[in-house]
């Protein structure tokens, strides 16, 4: 007999709640097998409705199951292309990092191979080829990874398919990755080992090369020179490879896994593209660009750079920006006008970054408010380039028109900038408003020149002019105006504002010079400490480098207050006082600024923490102090910060018409005279006993002289009194310690 126990639950179609339920809802049969009796009843079987569930749950399975497979097969597919695409990603910026690294070094190593740190200039990536030609049978001792040519062989001939072949087993050192593409402007398969900057489909050479005119390529013309004229090209970019293994050469086993290629560019060789040219002449609430509106007065502004000037300087044929033709290029804004392609085009470039609306632009009240209106209205300066104008050098009296400071400032931001190199071929760019040729097109037109000055045009231009400006050194000292604490420059507070003395508690010329002489020294210290740490240490006692509160002036009994160190702080004063025209109280007069150190002691050593402004001598008694001597223990144990202390001096500004200390000279002179004194102990005994006496007389003579000179050419009609002290001490010694004489 059978006995079916069975078991099941419904499958609820409505909700997504339910069919987690519907997968464990199982079919239990239990089945129990016992011998048939005779007297048994005949054997039952599972009614139709029971078959019916048992074969709805088994096709509900099924479905689950082929779904469960069919997401698994989905998320294994697509978690395989997240971890190549996450590979991918990472090679391609391991190559980029690569390369930027690469650039690095390339810049370094000439700074050090010349000894010159301004010696860097545009560069592109280069591939290592022996430009004698691959050789197909090199000698037995020659090394086979400089063996690498791509174009001819040590006799001038193609190298064949199998030449080919053993070349590409060569390839280490700045390799040449074989990758074929189809020219997208001659629609032919080549080797693209270069990427093309200028878009003429060429390849554009880099190095010493013989320069290419329109009829000769070997550096000669009409009449020959007797030696070809060469020239340093910087061309397009070369694609260099990355070995999987790269201490090995390429082959079958190590291939390429991705190549890089730079142009790299100092942006502090270039001017930007983005702050160049303006319209300066446009009436007010102008909406109209033109060339004629352009001006440039007191080149006070990156906007008064003449971008259709460079443009003609580019490229003086005619065709590009040369002042050949019907419109030759004529700046004569205030003639018959400004014309040539160049300003064409630098006015075109112009009317992208403005949306073709001058009034764009914000004003210089619209930026900085009241504090900007009242800075641009007393500056002196022609800060819109609206006039007058600056008519010879030395006679400048200032700008006699206020600025209109309500009106479109040529400094403000522009409404559309470029940001790459390859937007100079965006037409909709460089061409907005211009009906025949434009930038664009004259790029393309000499790119496809033969002439290599022609060619290199766009090399030209990308090494001087970049879509943005280096980032302002946030660490430097405004001259003008204040930009330390919770003041920015662009809060037109001079250093000398009263409110400054009232944040501070300090006169302004008190935190200008600190803060100067901080930036400065700690400037010199660090480079020092770097460069030099054994040299710094036994210079200045000190291991670290240090500012303004940290001046060494004696450490470990030795006195280590260095020139250089007073040479920095006279360079402070005398920055802060040529920026200013303060008057000095009571009498009013431009007197220079005088700064006291004072000092600090840490243990037996001495250092400068900071600097006052010293006032009137009536009211300021510091000056009449005697003046101590560090090497004095006395003197040291009696330390008081405000002292006056020898080889410590006051720091005196450099004022115009006021004289100044000029130069000091010491000359001692050291004489001595020898006498021999004979005595003839017994008058009786010539010959016999006697003594002998040696006299030795000194003379010391130390000639001291200062001298004070008015290095201006209109004479001091002021009384000036000069008052010189000095002390000396003098020994003369066998070597055996004693205390000097000290001489009045």
């Amino acid at each position: 007999m059978k006995t079916f126990n069975l078991q099941h639950s419904t499958l609820n179609a409505q909700g997504g709640t339910d069919l987690p339920r519907a997968e464990h809802s199982v079919l239990n049969v239990e089945c129990s097998m016992l011998p048939a009796s005779p007297a048994s009843p005949a054997t039952r079987h599972p009614s139709r409705s029971q078959r019916g569930v048992a074969l709805i749950v088994t096709l509900i399975m099924l479905s689950v199951i082929t779904f469960l497979a069919v997401t698994f097969l989905a998320v294994s597919s697509r978690e395989r292309g997240a971890v190549a695409t996450a590979k991918d990603q990472t090679t391609a910026k391991l190559a980029s990092d690569t390369a930027t690294e690469r650039a690095k070094a390339q810049i370094i190593a000439g700074m050090l191979a010349t000894s010159n740190y301004y010696n860097f200039g545009a560069l592109v990536s280069t591939n290592y080829i022996n430009w004698d030609g691959f050789d197909p049978a090199p000698p037995a001792v020659s090394d086979f990874r400089t063996n690498v040519n791509f174009g001819y062989l040590r006799s001038g001939t193609a190298l064949s398919t199998a030449q080919m072949q053993d070349n590409l087993a060569h390839l280490m050192f700045d390799p040449r990755p074989p990758v074929f593409i189809v020219n997208p402007v001659t629609g032919v398969e080549e080797f693209r080992y270069y990427r093309d900057e200028n878009r003429n489909g060429r390849y554009d050479t880099n190095g010493n090369w013989p320069v290419f005119t329109d009829s000769n390529f070997d550096g000669r013309e009409d009449p020959l020179p007797a030696t070809p004229l060469t020239n340093n090209f910087v061309g397009d970019p070369e694609w260099i490879g990355v070995l999987e293994r790269p201490e090995l050469p390429h082959s079958g086993s190590n291939n390429f896994v991705a190549r890089f290629a730079f142009n790299a560019v100092p942006i502090g060789n270039t001017l930007d593209l983005n702050y160049m040219f303006n319209q300066g002449l446009a009436p007010a609430n102008s909406t109209k660009v033109s060339a004629n509106y352009y001006l440039r007065n007191q080149g006070v502004g990156t906007y008064e750079l003449n971008l259709a000037a460079f443009l003609y300087d580019l490229n003086t044929n005619s065709y590009a920006w040369g002042d050949i033709g019907p419109t030759p290029y004529r700046y004569d804004p205030f003639g018959v006008g400004n014309s040539g392609n160049g300003f064409a085009d630098a006015a075109a470039m112009y009317r992208y970054r403005v949306a073709g609306n001058v009034s764009t632009l914000r004003s210089i009240h619209d930026l900085y408010g009241p504090p900007g209106d009242a800075a641009f209205i007393a500056d002196q300066f022609d800060g819109y380039v609206d006039g007058p104008m600056l008519q010879q050098p030395g006679t400048f009296a200032g700008d006699s028109v206020p600025d209109q400071y309500t009106k479109a400032w040529p400094g403000a931001p522009n409404l559309y900038h470029f940001f790459t190199a390859q937007d100079l071929f965006d037409r909709a760019k460089t061409q907005p408003g211009v009906l025949g040729a434009g930038f664009s097109d004259r790029l393309e037109t000499v790119a496809n020149k033969a002439s290599s000055y022609d060619r290199s045009t766009f090399q030209r231009l990308q090494s001087q002019v970049a879509m943005e400006s280096a980032p302002e050194d946030a660490g430097k000292v405004h001259l003008n105006y204040i930009n330390i604490g919770p003041f920015h420059a662009t809060n037109f507070v001079s250093w000398d504002d009263p409110v400054v003395a009232t944040v501070y508690g300090r006169p302004g010329v008190e935190v200008f010079f600190t803060n100067a002489v901080d930036k400065l020294l700690r400037r010199l210290t660090g480079e020092w400490v770097e460069s030099d740490s054994k040299g710094f240490r036994a210079a200045f006692g000190v291991t670290k480098s240090f500012g303004v509160t940290d001046i060494p002036v004696f450490v470990n009994t030795n006195y280590v207050y260095a020139p250089s160190i007073h040479r920095i702080l006279q360079l402070a004063a005398n920055i802060a006082d040529a920026l200013t025209n303060r008057a000095i109280a009571p009498n009013g007069l431009p007197f220079p600024s005088v700064f006291r150190p004072v000092l600090k002691k840490v243990g037996n050593d001495v250092f400068i923490t900071d600097f006052k402004e010293a006032s009137d001598t009536a009211v300021d008694t510091h000056f009449s102090r005697p003046a101590k001597e560090l090497s004095r223990a006395a003197d040291l144990a009696s330390f008081v910060p405000d002292d006056n202390w020898y080889g410590v001096p006051w720091i005196v500004g450099a004022k115009k018409g006021w004289p100044s200390f000029n130069e000091f000279a010491m000359k001692s002179s050291l004489g001595y005279t020898r006498k021999l004194q004979i005595t003839r102990l017994d008058p009786n005994k010539p010959g016999k006993d006697g003594r002998i006496d040696v006299l030795y007389a000194l003379r010391l003579t130390n000639v001291i002289a200062a001298e004070a000179w008015n290095s201006y050419s209109n004479t001091l009609n002021l009384g000036v009194n000069i008052s010189v002290d000095h002390e000396m001490s003098m020994v003369l010694t066998n070597d055996d310690k004693m205390s000097p004489l000290e001489l009045p």
